[in-house]
């Protein structure tokens, strides 16, 4: 096992368990992790992949400076965008994937509209995630289900148990988020005595 591998993995996995949690300190590690998956990716000419890391970079830097400003300590601040206004780059993605898609074939991608699919809507959720939109672990869900299947299929058996993992984690992020973000309940008033 390379031990580069190892370690994009490990960072990668507290990246998600963090932002889950809310914690700011996500960020460093999502960084590391995409540095880390840099250098692996270059290791084995994965160019478009190590390309979507550098991405990563910059959008974890990003997410660090923007949760570091809205932060507070009570609770998780996230935005919920109308699903009217979510669909415009859903959209968008969806008519992306064709000449993406052709773009890695060029490049000999093995399953290059799904690597295309995946890129794409990777991108969208990482910046709904710095921003901290709520449905960006909707998405997280399926690219994470989306991407174990793809590694299945290329027998990285273990790489495809980390995505169903992360899927998972996924949820409990979606659900975390969502019952972090509820009003905290009034205090009851005191019982006078009588």
């Amino acid at each position: 096992m390379n031990p580069v591998e190892i370690a994009a993995a490990c960072c990668t996995l507290g990246y998600v368990l963090l932002a889950a949690r809310g914690s700011v300190w996500c960020w460093p590690l999502g960084i590391a992790g995409a540095i880390f998956y840099i250098i692996f990716d270059l290791q084995l000419k994965y160019y478009q992949d190590a390309l979507l890391q550098c991405y990563y970079v910059a959008a974890g830097c990003y997410g660090w400076f923007w949760w570091n400003k809205n932060i507070t300590a009570k609770i998780i601040p996230y935005t919920s965008v109308p699903y009217a206004r979510l669909s415009i780059p859903l959209v968008l993605c969806t008519l992306l994937i064709v000449p993406f898609g052709w773009i890695f074939s060029k490049l000999g991608n093995a399953y290059s509209y799904l690597d295309a699919a995946t890129t794409l809507f990777s991108f969208l959720a990482t910046w709904y995630t710095a921003r901290k939109v709520l449905q960006s672990w909707l998405l997280w869900i399926v690219i994470n289900l989306v991407l174990a299947i793809q590694y299945h299929l290329k027998e990285a058996h273990i790489s495809s148990a980390l995505y169903l993992l992360m899927a998972g984690i996924a949820v409990y992020g979606y659900t975390q988020w969502k019952q972090s973000s509820l009003p905290l309940p009034a205090p009851k008033a005191p019982v006078k005595p009588l």
